[in-house]
C-alpha cells in the first residue's frame, strides 16, 4: 500500500485498503473492539467522576482541621460527616456500575470472539499443531477475565497519564 493511496483516501477507506480491500468486511477483531467504543466512553466518564470523588477523604480532613477544630463545631463536624458518607456512597455506587460495565463488555467481547477463536484452534489441530479449540478458548477466557477485571481500567490509566511501570 503506498502513502498515495492513504494520503488521497478518507479514513475509512484507508482502514478498508489497509484490511484487504474496500469490499472486505472488518476483521472479527476491530468488529468486537468497535462495539465496545461507546461503554467505554461511559466507563472513562464514570472513572473521571470517580478520581474526583477519591478527594472526598483529603478533603474532609482539611475542612475538619480547618473549620472544625478552630470553631469547636460539633454541627459543622456532623454536617461534613454526613457530606462525607453521602459522597462515599456515590463513590461506591459509581464504581460498582463501572465495573459492572466492563464485565458487561468483556462477556460481549467474548461472545463476538468465540467462534472465530475456535474455528482458528480447529485449524490448528488440522495442520498437526499441538493446542487446539479447547487452549484457544482458555485463552479468550482468560482475556474476558482481564478485561473484567479491575486490572485493566488501572493498566489503562496509567498508559493514559504516560507513566511506565517500573
Amino acid at each position: 500500500m503506498s502513502l498515495k493511496l492513504l494520503s488521497n483516501t478518507s479514513h475509512s477507506e484507508a482502514t478498508a485498503a489497509a484490511l484487504g480491500g474496500a469490499g472486505r468486511p472488518p476483521s472479527t477483531l476491530l468488529g468486537a473492539i468497535g462495539e465496545m467504543k461507546a461503554p467505554i466512553m461511559a466507563v472513562f466518564l464514570f472513572s473521571f467522576f470517580v478520581n474526583l470523588l477519591m478527594l472526598t477523604g483529603p478533603l474532609f480532613m482539611l475542612q475538619v482541621y480547618d473549620r472544625v477544630l478552630g470553631s469547636q463545631s460539633p454541627e459543622t463536624l456532623v454536617t461534613l460527616f454526613a457530606l462525607v458518607c453521602f459522597l462515599y456512597g456515590c463513590l461506591y455506587m459509581l464504581d460498582t456500575v463501572r465495573g459492572m460495565i466492563m464485565v458487561r463488555c468483556a462477556a460481549r467481547f467474548r461472545r463476538r470472539m468465540e467462534d472465530r477463536v475456535h474455528s482458528v484452534g480447529r485449524e490448528h489441530v488440522s495442520h498437526g499443531q499441538d493446542w487446539g479449540p479447547s487452549t484457544a478458548m482458555g485463552e479468550l477466557d482468560g482475556i474476558q477475565r482481564m478485561m473484567g477485571s479491575p486490572v485493566a481500567l488501572a493498566c489503562a490509566f496509567r498508559v493514559m497519564a504516560g507513566t511506565d511501570f517500573s
